[in-house]
């Protein structure tokens, strides 16, 4: 069915999407990473780039937090697509409700 072949193909997609931008947070994330000697000279230094971070690092998790609403979204509508299709085709109709 080509709808289902589009939709499986917009969930690649925007998986694709959301693993660069987590990929994206983590390097971010690795760049305040305090390892080596003089550890209490890079705190220093790393709070201050967190600082100047932070707005990217925001910005980075609120589209993480899009995909997340927007997969969550699909994926809920493609479980009642199938749900209300096993409904028609008779194939759990009878079996709905508790066991």
């Amino acid at each position: 069915m080509p709808g289902k072949q589009h939709e499986k193909q917009e969930l690649l997609r925007l998986a694709r999407k959301c693993s660069k931008t987590a990929r994206e947070l983590l390097a971010e994330l690795g760049k305040l990473k305090v390892d080596g000697p003089n550890k209490k000279r890079q705190v220093i230094g790393k709070i201050v780039k967190a600082i100047r971070k932070k707005g990217t690092i925001e910005r980075i998790q609120k589209q993480l937090n899009e995909y997340r609403k927007v997969l969550d979204t699909r994926v809920l509508i493609g479980l009642r697509s199938v749900h209300y299709e096993e409904v028609i085709d008779g194939s759990s109709f009878w079996n709905y409700g508790p066991s």
